[in-house]
Protein backbone atom coordinates (compact mmCIF):
# COMPACT_ATOMS: atom_id res chain seq x y z
CA UNK A 1 0.00 0.00 0.00
CA UNK A 2 1.40 3.85 -0.89
CA UNK A 3 -0.19 6.41 1.67
CA UNK A 4 0.04 9.99 1.59
CA UNK A 5 -1.09 12.50 4.77
CA UNK A 6 -2.08 16.01 4.48
CA UNK A 7 -1.28 18.06 7.17
CA UNK A 8 -2.78 21.08 8.39
CA UNK A 9 -0.73 23.17 10.84
CA UNK A 10 -2.16 25.77 13.07
CA UNK A 11 -0.70 26.93 15.82
CA UNK A 12 -0.63 30.26 18.56
CA UNK A 13 2.42 30.68 20.90
CA UNK A 14 1.24 33.30 23.18
CA UNK A 15 4.14 35.85 22.79
CA UNK A 16 5.21 35.26 19.68
CA UNK A 17 1.99 35.48 17.40
CA UNK A 18 -0.35 32.99 15.55
CA UNK A 19 0.62 30.35 12.44
CA UNK A 20 -0.38 28.42 9.51
CA UNK A 21 0.56 25.95 6.95
CA UNK A 22 0.13 22.57 5.21
CA UNK A 23 2.87 19.86 4.54
CA UNK A 24 2.28 16.30 2.83
CA UNK A 25 4.29 12.93 4.40
CA UNK A 26 4.53 9.75 1.13
CA UNK A 27 5.89 6.48 1.99
CA UNK A 28 5.06 3.12 1.44
CA UNK A 29 4.22 -0.27 3.25
CA UNK A 30 5.48 -3.82 2.47
CA UNK A 31 3.00 -6.43 4.16
CA UNK A 32 5.84 -9.45 4.94
CA UNK A 33 2.98 -11.35 6.39
CA UNK A 34 0.13 -11.49 8.32
CA UNK A 35 1.63 -9.69 11.52
CA UNK A 36 5.07 -8.15 10.14
CA UNK A 37 5.38 -4.57 8.03
CA UNK A 38 8.34 -2.46 6.66
CA UNK A 39 7.69 0.70 5.63
CA UNK A 40 9.80 3.71 4.16
CA UNK A 41 8.73 7.32 3.41
CA UNK A 42 9.65 11.36 3.62
CA UNK A 43 7.97 13.04 6.24
CA UNK A 44 7.35 16.99 5.11
CA UNK A 45 7.69 16.55 1.67
CA UNK A 46 6.54 20.13 0.88
CA UNK A 47 9.16 21.58 3.37
CA UNK A 48 11.63 19.60 1.35
CA UNK A 49 10.81 21.43 -1.81
CA UNK A 50 9.15 25.03 -0.61
CA UNK A 51 12.43 27.82 -1.10
CA UNK A 52 10.13 30.03 1.37
CA UNK A 53 8.48 28.05 3.66
CA UNK A 54 5.13 26.05 4.62
CA UNK A 55 4.13 27.89 7.89
CA UNK A 56 2.94 31.61 7.47
CA UNK A 57 3.16 33.56 11.03
CA UNK A 58 1.13 36.25 11.35
CA UNK A 59 4.44 38.49 11.57
CA UNK A 60 4.94 37.50 8.00
CA UNK A 61 7.61 35.35 9.12
CA UNK A 62 7.67 32.08 6.86
CA UNK A 63 9.52 28.74 7.74
CA UNK A 64 9.40 24.96 7.28
CA UNK A 65 8.88 21.86 9.44
CA UNK A 66 11.93 19.40 9.80
CA UNK A 67 11.70 17.16 7.21
CA UNK A 68 13.33 13.96 6.09
CA UNK A 69 13.26 9.76 5.36
CA UNK A 70 12.24 7.17 7.57
CA UNK A 71 12.11 3.59 8.07
CA UNK A 72 10.03 1.28 10.34
CA UNK A 73 8.69 -2.01 11.17
CA UNK A 74 5.59 -3.22 12.76
CA UNK A 75 4.55 -6.26 14.46
CA UNK A 76 0.74 -7.39 15.43
CA UNK A 77 0.22 -9.43 18.28
CA UNK A 78 -3.14 -10.31 20.66
CA UNK A 79 -5.02 -11.54 17.88
CA UNK A 80 -4.18 -8.53 15.85
CA UNK A 81 -5.54 -5.74 18.73
CA UNK A 82 -2.21 -4.47 19.57
CA UNK A 83 0.37 -2.85 17.42
CA UNK A 84 3.84 -2.47 18.39
CA UNK A 85 5.84 -0.24 15.99
CA UNK A 86 9.42 1.08 15.67
CA UNK A 87 10.86 4.06 13.19
CA UNK A 88 13.97 5.98 12.58
CA UNK A 89 13.87 9.30 11.04
CA UNK A 90 17.18 10.99 9.83
CA UNK A 91 16.10 14.92 9.62
CA UNK A 92 16.81 18.41 8.36
CA UNK A 93 17.73 19.42 12.65
CA UNK A 94 18.06 15.47 13.84
CA UNK A 95 19.57 12.69 12.40
CA UNK A 96 18.19 9.06 14.31
CA UNK A 97 15.08 9.78 15.97
CA UNK A 98 13.95 7.07 16.79
CA UNK A 99 9.97 6.53 17.95
CA UNK A 100 8.21 3.60 19.33
CA UNK A 101 4.66 3.23 20.00
CA UNK A 102 1.75 0.82 20.62
CA UNK A 103 -1.68 1.12 19.17
CA UNK A 104 -4.67 -0.79 20.58
CA UNK A 105 -7.91 -1.90 18.56
CA UNK A 106 -11.12 -0.89 20.73
CA UNK A 107 -13.09 -1.42 17.60
CA UNK A 108 -12.53 -1.75 14.43
CA UNK A 109 -13.08 2.12 14.03
CA UNK A 110 -11.23 3.13 16.76
CA UNK A 111 -7.93 2.65 18.11
CA UNK A 112 -6.15 4.46 20.92
CA UNK A 113 -1.88 4.97 20.94
CA UNK A 114 0.68 5.38 23.23
CA UNK A 115 4.53 6.53 22.39
CA UNK A 116 7.42 7.38 23.00
CA UNK A 117 10.26 9.24 20.90
CA UNK A 118 13.62 10.23 21.26
CA UNK A 119 12.90 13.85 20.92
CA UNK A 120 9.29 14.86 22.86
CA UNK A 121 9.10 11.91 25.02
CA UNK A 122 5.54 10.77 25.97
CA UNK A 123 2.75 10.84 23.60
CA UNK A 124 -0.65 9.56 22.94
CA UNK A 125 -3.30 9.85 20.38
CA UNK A 126 -6.51 8.16 18.71
CA UNK A 127 -7.30 6.63 15.87
CA UNK A 128 -10.35 6.83 13.65
CA UNK A 129 -10.27 4.37 10.76
CA UNK A 130 -13.16 4.87 8.57
CA UNK A 131 -11.74 1.82 5.77
CA UNK A 132 -9.02 3.86 3.34
CA UNK A 133 -9.86 7.32 5.01
CA UNK A 134 -7.83 7.63 8.37
CA UNK A 135 -8.47 10.24 10.72
CA UNK A 136 -5.54 10.60 13.80
CA UNK A 137 -5.02 12.72 16.71
CA UNK A 138 -1.62 13.08 18.33
CA UNK A 139 -1.08 14.60 22.37
CA UNK A 140 2.52 15.29 22.78
CA UNK A 141 3.58 17.39 25.56
CA UNK A 142 6.89 19.27 24.65
CA UNK A 143 8.96 18.74 27.96
CA UNK A 144 11.58 21.47 27.83
CA UNK A 145 10.73 23.70 25.29
CA UNK A 146 8.44 26.87 25.89
CA UNK A 147 5.70 25.19 23.46
CA UNK A 148 4.52 22.83 25.98
CA UNK A 149 1.91 20.56 24.36
CA UNK A 150 1.66 19.97 20.48
CA UNK A 151 -1.99 18.78 19.04
CA UNK A 152 -1.51 17.05 15.95
CA UNK A 153 -4.65 16.55 13.19
CA UNK A 154 -4.02 14.32 10.12
CA UNK A 155 -5.75 12.61 7.87
CA UNK A 156 -4.60 10.23 5.62
CA UNK A 157 -5.59 8.31 2.59
CA UNK A 158 -4.78 4.47 1.69
CA UNK A 159 -3.69 3.95 -1.92
CA UNK A 160 -4.74 -0.15 -2.46
CA UNK A 161 -2.08 -0.97 -5.23
CA UNK A 162 -1.92 -4.26 -4.91
CA UNK A 163 -3.51 -6.50 -7.38
CA UNK A 164 -4.72 -10.12 -7.89
CA UNK A 165 -4.68 -10.75 -11.47
CA UNK A 166 -8.26 -11.60 -11.86
CA UNK A 167 -10.38 -9.32 -14.27
CA UNK A 168 -7.25 -7.92 -16.62
CA UNK A 169 -7.91 -9.48 -19.77
CA UNK A 170 -4.49 -10.25 -21.60
CA UNK A 171 -3.31 -11.82 -18.87
CA UNK A 172 -2.14 -15.26 -19.16
CA UNK A 173 -2.99 -18.27 -16.77
CA UNK A 174 0.59 -19.04 -16.02
CA UNK A 175 1.16 -15.54 -14.53
CA UNK A 176 0.91 -15.12 -10.56
CA UNK A 177 -1.97 -13.89 -8.77
CA UNK A 178 -0.47 -12.80 -5.94
CA UNK A 179 2.83 -10.87 -5.07
CA UNK A 180 3.70 -14.17 -2.77
CA UNK A 181 3.48 -16.05 -5.48
CA UNK A 182 6.33 -14.74 -7.36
Amino acid sequence: KSYENVLDINSSLYEYGNAKGTDIDVGTLYRMNGEWTLSAGFRNLASALSTDGTISWDTNYRESNDFGPYIGTSWYTLYRKLLIAMDIRGSKLHNGLVNLGFEYELHPFVSIRLGYNSQYKATAGIGLNLGDLKLDYAYIPDFGTEMDVQHYISFGYSFNTSFTGEGREGVSEAAPKKLEDL
